[in-house]
């Protein structure tokens, strides 16, 4: 049998959770309004950032053209020159993200380690605090750790 409740007590228990949800709405609100200023406070230094290297690379742009035409190039060398040039730093960036994939699967080896370690040392008796065996990369991390930037 359900057990009667009188009806006063299930209204002001309504009113409650009406208040709960307003609450909860507001601080959602709130929260979702702030992530929006930062996420357009970001967006804002990024895009200058963006203005600033398109600028630079303008700049260094017209100084290399400058450059090649001081140095009387034949076209035919120059275009040349400027395939070799691509092709190599295609390479180098290729090679640059063959590295990071190389760092980011031993971290993550490294850390697989170090987690049956100290799934294990407890069983042999020891404390795992002990050793303070550091992970490269927490736990839930998605990506492994940023490397500097190669220029």
């Amino acid at each position: 049998p359900i057990p009667c409740v009188p009806w006063q007590s299930q209204t002001s228990g309504h009113e409650e959770l009406l208040k709960d949800r307003a609450k909860l709405e507001d601080t959602f609100k709130d929260k979702v309004e702030g992530v929006s200023k930062l996420t357009g406070k970001q967006t804002k230094v990024l895009s200058e950032k963006v203005a600033e290297l398109k600028h630079e690379f303008e700049t260094r742009k017209v100084q290399f053209a400058s450059v090649l035409r001081e140095a009387n190039l034949d076209p035919v060398v120059l275009n040349n020159l400027t395939l070799k040039l691509e092709d190599i730093l295609g390479t180098k960036n290729q090679q640059i993200a063959n590295v990071k994939l190389e760092i980011a699967r031993v971290g993550k080896a490294h850390d697989d380690l170090v987690r049956v370690y100290e799934a294990r040392l407890p069983q042999l008796g020891i404390d795992p605090k002990h050793l303070q065996i550091e992970t490269i990369n927490p736990p839930g991390a998605t990506t492994a750790p940023s490397c500097p930037p190669v220029l």
